[in-house]
């Protein structure tokens, strides 16, 4: 599926150059909250409010996996995502340049029987978009060249004239400076070898010809259309001289440098600690919320999580007294809130808690050209640093934090998280800004407060406070607030506070109670109710609330269900309790599973959970029924007794996601005991056929011991 066609099946879009915002078809959305993000190879698309990518597709009408670019026979990618025409003079189409997805540019010539010939043959060459080009020198407008037709159309987008030439970097030709002689001509470059050598052969080609020249290159990413996505303006594009463009020109093939290092070209970067200056941490709320560093604020719904960042914004807009003590120095704030209405709830509440709301910024969007696009991290990083020094903050509250995340950012995966939080945590450390996250917990009690935060455990790692927010279990009438992990000082009394209604909106306040001897760990362990009910229970609850907005892939499933406590052989029972099936996406596609009421697959009815791994329909089998007894004997469940077929069927659902993957791929992929993944392994090996290309690197590794 084209981004096109999936924009069109949306409504209120806005947005272009690769990003969109549009209303999210999965809930009831007032204001856009769903992000669609093009990349090379895929449809990113993205719910703030919270919806999963298969509740989206399945609003659409789709299946996730029409996000993904489509192959022809050849292996090559055939279908169209633009169509560029290259004018003459008068508006005539002379020849098209084509952009596949595999970022390939085919071009092509009219037949003159409404036709295309492939190829341009002895075509006459022009510049893009010409007519436009003409008309803007002839009116003393100022003209760009770029490269490529892409960053054409984003300049085109902030109300300017662009151009470029046919066929990429290095192409362009000595008539084509004939289109802007004696015009005011930018030549922006791209930040790459083959973007510098370009800039430079155009801006030669230019001398003598443009009545002015100038060189310009991105102060975000690597091109214009990165420069202006990231809300940059034309007007910030950086200046740079003919002779630093000659001299990156010079370094752009570097000399490659001796192997120093133990055979390595990579050599260690070693700071004494004796040149270290020892520095004093400094605070916002001493033992609390550390300045330059990530606080992680937890808790769930309705306990004044978001209220509570309000009250401590308000204090600090006026210069007041934190709840312990603690005074002040006035200063600025940078609120990113998704779930709550800037007129109806935030403002009132910042009145109600005595704020001076001329400090305080809310940044929810950012400009993607003209387009407002929703805020995302850390992708608008920059917007963030300019809101910071818009109002001189100390603070940064991002709530909650999972609604701005980008798509591609997986929150229950550390690597991604890490590598998310990295440059905010960066940034807060740069401008010396506390930066505060609001998480909701899992859903399962009890526990180590430390881990019940929703996503990877890389997001409380990568924080330097973390605290948390819990009914008191002495008066359901007061909250506390208690330290879960203070790396920075020594621990910290919990407080105690209440919500009440205040001002003439009716809105929450907070009012502070002092100090309570309730740690976090006590206020997360599970009530005597919860304690009592069964593990299979929680785990029937779990599957019910995870599959009941469709089917999801058993990978996912497992992943989700450890995340909450849940173990596998716990969800298999809960499964078969249940009545949960396991049936396939597609022909060879990964398993997905759906409950009871949701209508069976009609590739394949008859699967039910006591088939499982067995059913494999992409392996040319027929939801082969052997008894436990039979498969033992056989040695068919890979050399264990008692498999876990959770573990199986995710290790089946990595292999057809993956074709061709080898062991380790595999191995790292899937959670759980590694001696029942290398048995779900060999019984894949054994079920699938000897030639099957999708099992060739595992068979490589059986075969090489």
């Amino acid at each position: 599926m084209t981004v096109a066609a999936l924009l069109s099946r949306l409504d209120k879009v806005t947005g272009g150059n690769g990003q969109w915002a549009a209303r999210c078809p999965a809930h009831e959305d007032r204001n856009p909250s769903l992000s669609v993000t093009e990349t090379h190879d895929r449809i990113l698309v993205h719910c703030h409010a919270g919806c999963d990518v298969t509740a989206i597709t399945s609003a659409l009408g789709i299946q996730p996996r029409d996000l993904f670019a489509d192959t022809n026979g050849n292996g090559t990618h055939g279908e169209f995502v633009a169509e560029y025409d290259y004018c003459d003079e008068r508006g005539t189409v002379l020849f098209q340049v084509c952009r596949k997805l595999d970022k390939s540019f085919p071009q092509r010539r009219p037949d003159g029987v409404g036709g295309w010939t492939w190829g341009l043959g002895d075509v006459r060459r022009v510049p893009y978009r010409l007519p436009r080009v003409i008309e803007a020198v002839a009116n003393g407008r100022r003209v760009f060249v770029v490269e490529g037709e892409k960053d054409v159309h984003s300049v085109e987008a902030a109300g300017l004239t662009a151009t470029t030439c046919p066929g990429g970097a290095g192409k362009w030709r000595p008539e084509y400076s004939e289109a802007v002689r004696g015009a005011d001509v930018v030549v922006c470059c791209d930040r790459d070898p083959a973007g510098y050598r370009h800039a430079l052969q155009v801006a030669e080609s230019l001398a003598g010809v443009a009545d002015r020249e100038a060189i310009v290159e991105p102060t975000h990413g690597n091109d214009v259309t990165d420069h202006l996505a990231a809300g940059r303006s034309v007007a910030e594009l950086r200046p740079l001289a003919i002779e630093e463009l000659r001299a990156r020109c010079a370094d752009a093939e570097p000399p490659e440098e001796p192997d120093t290092f133990d055979g390595s070209r990579f050599r260690p970067v070693c700071v004494s600690l004796a040149d270290v200056t020892p520095e004093r941490v400094e605070w916002l709320w001493p033992g609390r919320i550390p300045l330059g560093k990530l606080t992680v604020i937890d808790g769930d719904p309705g306990l004044g999580k978001s209220t509570l960042t309000l009250d401590l914004s308000a204090r600090l807009s006026v210069g007041g007294t934190m709840p312990d003590g603690h005074e002040l120095e006035a200063a600025g704030v940078v609120l990113a809130t998704a779930e709550d209405g800037l007129a109806d709830t935030v403002r009132p509440r910042l009145e109600a808690a005595g704020a001076d709301c001329r400090c305080i910024v809310a940044l929810n969007e950012v400009l993607n050209g003209t387009e407002p696009v929703p805020l995302m991290l850390p992708v608008h990083l920059e917007a963030v640093r300019a809101a910071v020094a818009k109002v001189d903050a100390r603070l940064v509250v991002v709530d909650p934090l999972m609604a701005f995340l980008g798509g591609d950012t997986n929150s229950w995966r550390d690597q991604d998280i890490r590598r998310a939080l990295r440059p905010l945590c960066a940034l807060a450390e740069e401008t010396g800004v506390a930066l505060v996250v609001i998480r909701h917990l899992t859903k399962k009690p009890g526990g180590q407060a430390l881990y019940r935060g929703g996503g990877s455990i890389g997001i409380v790692g990568a924080a330097r406070s973390g605290l948390v927010v819990a009914r008191d279990p002495n008066d359901d009438g007061t909250v506390i607030l208690a330290p879960t992990k203070s790396n920075l000082s020594a621990a910290v009394p919990s407080l105690r506070y209440r919500l009440l209604s205040d001002g003439p909106y009716g809105v929450a306040k907070v009012e502070w109670l002092g100090e309570s001897a309730h740690t976090a760990d006590q206020l997360m362990a599970a009530p005597p109710e919860a304690e009592e009910r069964s593990a299979i229970d929680t785990a029937v609850a779990f599957l019910r609330d995870a599959l009941g907005n469709g089917p999801k892939s058993v990978r996912e499933v497992v992943r989700e269900a450890r995340a909450e406590g849940i173990s596998s052989r716990t969800l298999d029972r809960a499964r078969s309790a249940l009545g949960v099936r396991s049936v396939p996406s597609g022909f060879g596609g990964p398993r997905t599973l759906t409950l009871p009421d949701s209508p069976v697959s009609a590739k394949n009815p008859q699967c039910t959970p006591s088939a499982r791994v067995a059913e494999t329909e992409g392996f040319g089998g027929d939801c082969g029924r052997e008894s436990a007894a039979t498969r033992v004997e056989t040695g068919r469940f890979g050399g264990v007794d008692r498999p876990d077929w959770a573990v199986f069927e995710a290790v089946e659902s990595v292999i057809l996601d993956n074709p061709g993957c080898g062991l380790d791929y595999v191995l790292e992929a899937v959670e759980g005991d590694r001696a029942m993944v290398w048995a779900g392994i060999r019984y894949l090996l054994d079920q699938a056929p000897t030639d099957d290309p999708r099992f060739a690197g595992l068979r490589r590794a059986e075969v090489a011991g």
